[in-house]
């Protein structure tokens, strides 16, 4: 019978080894399970090895409760990782028994998923990439998915869906819309980019296998269901409010559970609102990364408060790519610290904008959800915020294949119309929103 490294697939070029671990040292772990990390890594197919490492990092976790436990979660992803690279190249030297390799596979990936989630996806989802992509690869391809209209046609069917939050008053305007054949990269920098002027660009993504592929939920079942990843819940009767309400949590869950809980669920009035809401899901599962063929061509663009940044200055020349997949969701009125390119994959959102000048009239909290409003859009009280009525603001339905570029520093809310399933595209420089010292009530975007 031939083995998995026989049918066609490449074999590795090397194992991962501790050294690809950048967030790995000896001195930031206890020598014990640096250790076994090292022996791991010198045996990466051994299993057995691999496991006791794991376990003894999960007991330190469990019991050690002086440890610095930001160490001890690195340490856990790396032997999660190790744990998983050996399960893969277990299954690659096995005979053809896509039952057993899967078993293997499913076992790998969840490995891994709990590694990343708990070191943290903007490092590990990388540095399993090839671990993830070598498994993947023993997998029986999905069904092709439900084909769906085109995004066009959606489109003129769905942009005709207006929510009560629609406005209809003169403080509203249209977001403009403009085809990509139109709008060359100078074009977006000049009337757009360094003018923080919002805008629709259409036929920008049709080229995306994720146009046809994410609006057909047995499709994402069959290629990711059984992936763990992070989603955001709250009670249903706080829906409008969800992450500032006080029933916001957090919970891990499969793929599949998740879009039977939550998605697939018309009418979850008696249970909690669910959301996948800005995580870097392509970066831990790269088979939903291939569905997406193209970067945006502007976010290579910059402005000069992107080019004078300090060093000290955190800035994205890649974008960080994230997730927003759920039904019926909501994300408050609120400011982010980046450039922003929202792609609508599959599904229709409401979006309301306004500028950064009409910060006062927005009543933005205090602290740490400074870029937060007071103001629930869904029920304002006029009576405690009088300044927020007549504020001047933009609004849209957001279409399938549609791209809506938001300024930084652009107050919006935003409400998917049914299931949705959208990507962010964040560059730039991370600048804050800080009110103008003086009591002028003005603000500004500072390093």
């Amino acid at each position: 019978m031939l083995s998995a490294k026989k049918r066609g697939i490449p074999h590795p070029l090397s194992p991962l080894s501790l050294t690809d671990f950048p967030t790995i040292t000896q001195n930031c772990i206890p020598s014990k399970l640096f250790n076994l990390l090292l022996s791991s890594s010198k045996s990466p197919s051994d299993v057995e090895q691999a496991d006791r490492c794991r376990d003894s990092v999960i007991e330190q976790l469990r019991f050690n409760l002086d440890a610095d436990s930001a160490a001890l979660n690195q340490a856990y992803a790396a032997s999660s990782v190790f744990y998983a690279q050996a399960l893969i190249i277990q299954a690659e030297n096995k005979p053809i028994n896509i039952a057993a390799t899967s078993i293997d596979v499913a076992q790998a990936l969840r490995a891994i998923d709990l590694g990343v989630l708990r070191g943290g996806v903007e490092d590990w989802g990388k540095i399993s990439s090839s671990v993830v992509e070598r498994g993947e690869a023993l997998l029986p391809p999905p069904p092709p998915p439900n084909p769906t209209p085109p995004p066009q046609q959606q489109q003129q069917q769905q942009q005709q869906q207006q929510p009560q939050q629609y406005l209809t008053d003169p403080c509203a305007s249209d977001i403009p819309r403009i085809d990509a054949e139109k709008l060359s990269p100078a074009n977006f920098k000049q009337t757009h980019l360094n003018t923080s002027t919002p805008v629709i660009i259409t036929n920008a993504i049709n080229s995306w296998p994720a146009t046809t592929n994410w609006g057909d939920l047995n499709y994402l079942k069959s290629k990711a269901g059984g992936r763990i990843v992070p989603i955001e819940t709250c009670a249903s009767a706080d829906a409008s409010q969800t992450y500032l309400s006080s029933s916001f949590d957090r919970r891990t869950m499969s793929l599949t559970e998740y879009i039977e809980e939550f998605v697939e669920n018309e009418n979850p009035t008696q249970s909690d609102r669910g959301y996948l809401a800005q995580y870097q899901l392509f970066d831990q599962i790269p088979s939903l990364r291939d569905d997406i063929t193209n970067l945006p061509q502007y976010t290579s663009l910059s402005t000069r408060e992107d080019d004078i940044a300090p060093s000290t200055c955190e800035k994205q020349v890649e974008p960080i790519v994230s997730a927003w997949f759920g039904r019926n969701t909501v994300s408050p009125l609120h400011n982010d610290p980046y450039h922003n390119l929202l792609v609508q994959v599959s599904g229709t959102k409401y979006i309301r904008l306004y500028a950064k000048n009409e910060t006062g009239r927005l009543y933005p909290r205090e602290g740490p959800e400074c870029n937060n409003s007071e103001v629930d859009i869904d029920n304002v009280d006029q009576d405690k915020f009088p300044l927020f009525k007549g504020t001047q603001c933009l609004q849209c339905i957001l279409a399938p294949g549609e791209v809506l570029y938001i300024p930084r520093h652009f107050w919006h809310y935003v409400r998917s119309l049914g299931v949705s399933f959208s990507t962010s595209f964040w560059w730039g420089a991370r600048l804050g929103l800080i009110k103008e010292k003086g009591g002028g009530g003005g603000y500004q975007s500072m390093y």
